[in-house]
């Protein structure tokens, strides 16, 4: 438990919000949470002017307290980016790149040593170009897939208690699967949408038509 913040609400309860990583164990082992420090509240009392958290007991992912109540939220949305807010999901898009050095689609982010990403990008096969699905790895190995040279393709992010896979649908699916721990980062996996260049700007538009969790 670090970063400890009290205060009083309007009741006369005190609260205690701090950062926490919930524990994950893989048979023998523990595993880092993809979450990573989370925030948690907690109740205090005070005793001879020194704060007692969560009536002496240990922090856990539930926990109880004076007039506290679970927040009911939907967990599934959609966003087609009519407005200005972006969201984080699955991924459908339209990219027809023109250099060998761009490519743009979603990547589950965990930091910048750490990272995997399903995009759209170009390869050179003999005098031609061909359009792909370009999978990388948090090792940096690639997996390509050539696809048709005008179609919408989908971007899927199945996330699992375990792992990842990432997927894409043109005319049949294809998935590869990350389980990959590297480095020791304080915040938790990210979804998100990427467009770059290797060495150069990316000139051609990358078009996102919607992005839907559920």
């Amino acid at each position: 438990m670090r970063h400890r913040f009290l205060d009083e609400d309007t009741r006369g309860q005190w609260w205690a919000m701090c950062l926490g990583v919930r524990p994950r164990k893989e048979g023998d082992q523990w595993r880092t949470s993809v979450f990573e420090r989370e925030t948690m509240l907690l109740p205090v009392r005070w005793k001879d002017d020194w704060p007692i958290f969560n009536k002496g007991n240990p922090i856990t992912l539930k926990m109880t307290g004076p007039n506290a109540y679970v927040l009911q939220e939907d967990k599934a949305w959609k966003d087609d980016f009519t407005s200005d807010k972006l969201s984080l999901g699955w991924y459908r898009k339209n990219f027809q790149p023109e250099s060998l050095r761009v490519e743009a689609g979603t990547v589950v982010w965990w930091h910048y040593t750490c990272y995997a990403s399903i995009g759209i990008a170009l390869r050179k096969h003999g005098d031609k170009s061909q359009r792909i699905v370009r999978f990388t790895s948090p090792n940096a190995e690639t997996v390509e897939q050539v696809i048709a040279e005008k179609w919408e393709v989908k971007f899927i992010v199945n996330c699992t208690e375990k792992s990842y896979r990432f997927g894409y649908r043109e005319v049949s699916d294809q998935t590869r699967e990350e389980k990959e721990d590297i480095g020791a980062p304080f915040t938790g996996m990210m979804l998100g949408l990427y467009s770059f260049g290797n060495m150069e700007p990316v000139l051609t538009p990358a078009k996102f038509a919607y992005a839907e969790f559920r």
